[in-house]
């Protein structure tokens, strides 16, 4: 496992994004600024080094999210999950949904997010 980034097999998420996330969650928004632009600097760079991991799509969406850019978010999400559809993996492949499920939530946009689940 890399010290910046719990990972497994259907999802990725740098350590600097759920920090992010905690922060919002207690309502520390410039800490979360700071953590969540930390992992998309992270997570941009390692796209840069395994373009076809659709893990970090839709972890960089999900920052994307945080950081308030929801349309780079929501584009972000559905390529991960163009990229690893359901049809390819029925095991893993709703994860990659839930994350896009995640990022219409995080950017509210909670009818979308609903519309995932079903």
């Amino acid at each position: 496992m890399n010290e910046e980034m719990i990972n497994n097999t259907a999802f990725v998420r740098p350590k600097a994004f759920l920090k992010g996330w905690a922060y919002q969650l207690e309502d520390k928004p410039d800490l979360a600024q700071k953590e969540f632009i930390s992992a998309k600097n992270y997570l941009e760079n390692k796209i840069q080094e395994e373009p076809n991991d659709f893990r970090l799509y839709a972890a960089l969406g999900l920052t994307y999210a945080g950081l308030g850019e929801k349309e780079r978010a929501i584009n972000l999400g559905k390529k991960a999950v163009e990229m690893y559809p359901v049809s390819k993996d029925v095991l893993e492949g709703p994860d990659v949904v839930l994350d896009l499920t995640w990022i219409y939530t995080m950017v509210g946009e909670q009818d979308e997010a609903l519309q995932q689940l079903d």
